[in-house]
């Protein structure tokens, strides 16, 4: 918990609504603002071992003491704090406004350039070139907020956390940019006068693929819907779904996720994952008729997808309605048996024969 705060802190400080990068000084002295209050409050805070104890303190309303706003990880701030002692705020103040400064100022020099298909490629190299001098490094197999921000280290970024610091500021000068999502994955894409240039937050040489890239590569998927496949912009209801199912990704007490899916859906509706997280919660904590509504649900609106299928079908199992599981399972191998694997096969094909 405690790396898990210190995580959490940095991304809510990098990705704060406050106006941090607006002009160098007058935002640093907000940040330091900001991080100060943080610092003196974490005496007040009650500590919440994994969640375990989150009753005991009121963390939404302390926290907004001192965070009134409704800021872009607020929700990871109420739900998840802990007082530390060992909180290194020099450290992360001193590496914030060092890297802060340095991307404003080559954001300015592109503010009215961008518009060029070169100047936009040059822009980008420089900024990953910052990033890279800075130790703002990237991994590509630790997905979430929780293992990729190392404050003692270095920083670490996916592509969601990455794109974000990135379109933070750029929005503070109404650069061409906006942030897109793909299924499992978030991209920046810059408007130029003949078009537009994908950029690509990974590691990968391949940094600015053209659009065929994310349908090819995305459509392989059995889990997917085509429909979903198509490149739209992230709004910000969008990007706070996707924070707060961050938060849900590394906790453990079921009834604290459970809030924070229900904050992400919230956000997001009609998200097909988040409402299927939200029923695997739900059959968790045995309330199955609620997980057959969210399946039901998913499965109405996303006819295409496979998986609730066989969820609502456990569920149907768990409150005895055997005919209905049975439907759903014969219903799954009938139209999807070349999506599944030959495992998947044999243990639905059991499963039908014991119902």
């Amino acid at each position: 918990m405690k790396k898990l705060l210190k995580i959490i802190t940095l991304v809510y400080f990098i990705f704060s609504s406050v106006g941090i990068a607006s002009e160098s000084t007058s935002g640093n002295n907000k940040m330091l603002k900001l991080l100060d209050l943080l610092n003196q409050s974490m005496e007040e805070i009650k500590v919440i071992n994994g969640f375990e104890r989150e009753s005991d303190c009121n963390c939404e309303h302390r926290i907004n003491e001192f965070f009134p706003t409704n800021s872009l990880l607020e929700s990871a701030l109420k739900i998840e704090l802990i007082g530390i002692k060992d909180f290194d705020i020099e450290g992360i103040k001193t590496n914030i406004t060092s890297i802060l400064i340095k991307l404003e100022s080559t954001i300015k020099k592109y503010k009215n350039n961008l518009s060029d298909e070169d100047s936009a490629v040059s822009f980008i190299l420089e900024i990953e070139q910052i990033l890279e001098d800075n130790n703002f490094w990237f991994d590509d197999y630790k997905p979430t907020i929780r293992d990729t921000f190392k404050i003692q280290s270095g920083f670490g970024f996916n592509c969601f956390t990455k794109s974000l610091l990135i379109l933070h500021i750029t929005e503070l000068y109404n650069l061409p940019i906006k942030g897109i999502l793909v299924p499992d994955h978030f991209f920046l894409q810059i408007q130029t006068n003949k078009g537009h240039i994908n950029w690509e937050i990974t590691s990968k040489k391949n940094r600015m693929p053209s659009d065929d890239f994310y349908r090819t590569h995305f459509e392989v998927s059995p889990y997917l819907e085509k429909a979903n496949i198509e490149m739209t912009p992230l709004s910000k209801e969008q990007i706070l779904a996707e924070v707060y199912n961050n938060t849900y990704l590394h906790c453990k007490d079921l009834n604290t996720k459970q809030i924070l899916i229900n904050l992400a859906i919230k956000n997001s509706p009609k998200n097909p994952y988040f409402l299927g997280r939200r029923g695997t919660v739900f059959q968790d904590l045995g309330q199955f008729e609620k997980a057959i509504n969210d399946y039901s649900l998913i499965i109405k609106m996303y006819p295409a997808m496979y998986l609730p299928y066989y969820s609502r079908a456990v569920n149907y199992k768990n409150v005895g309605q055997n005919k209905l599981a049975k439907r759903d399972l014969e219903y799954l191998i009938k139209n999807f048996k070349e999506q599944l694997s030959k495992q998947d096969l044999i243990e639905v094909t059991e499963e039908i024969k014991k119902l």
